[in-house]
């Protein structure tokens, strides 16, 4: 893991104290195709799943909502410096705060899956961006720190790869 910003390894996993991110490390090639999967406790800075992510073009975010009631599937425009959404999935229970969750995106092709805690919540079909790189990011919003307890990153660019790389702080 490459870390920038406010975020540091402790034993329980990465707190993001500040604006940071975590990107996987992932040689001088960016990635086209994989997943990337969190557990964080709810509660914290607003954290996100990015995937072919670019500071020139943009990325595809997933992050849960402020209020605990939603989950956005959204692509950044870096060119417009704005959001653009893709799908928000409705939660029939509210996240709780100091809960655990697991949040994972996945991308094939032009194909975006969305999970939430192991289940499928939809996909999304966008080629808008074609490569990039796999992290997860927390912006400042004036709240308490975030903690994610682990990290998983699979890469679906190499044939035959089926099994996931671990990144975890602890």
């Amino acid at each position: 893991l490459v870390l920038t910003g406010g975020v540091e390894r402790t034993p329980d996993g990465l707190r993001f104290s500040n604006a940071g991110d975590a990107r996987l490390r992932s040689g001088a090639v960016p990635h086209r195709d994989g997943a990337i999967r969190m557990r964080i406790t709810f509660g914290g800075l607003d954290t996100q799943l990015r995937a072919r992510a670019s500071s020139k073009v943009g990325a595809y975010q997933l992050l849960m909502a402020l209020g605990g009631n939603e989950i956005f599937l959204m692509r950044w425009d870096e060119s417009a410096k704005r959001p653009i959404s893709l799908r928000i999935f409705p939660l029939r229970v509210a996240l709780q705060i100091g809960q655990d969750y697991e949040l994972e995106l996945r991308i094939v092709g032009s194909t975006l899956t969305a999970k939430f805690n192991g289940a499928i919540l939809g996909t999304v079909t966008d080629g808008t961006l074609t490569e990039g790189y796999f992290q997860v990011a927390s912006y400042d919003h004036d709240r308490s720190p975030a903690l994610v307890k682990s990290l998983d990153f699979l890469d679906l660019d190499a044939p035959g790869s089926t099994s996931p790389t671990r990144s975890t702080a602890k």
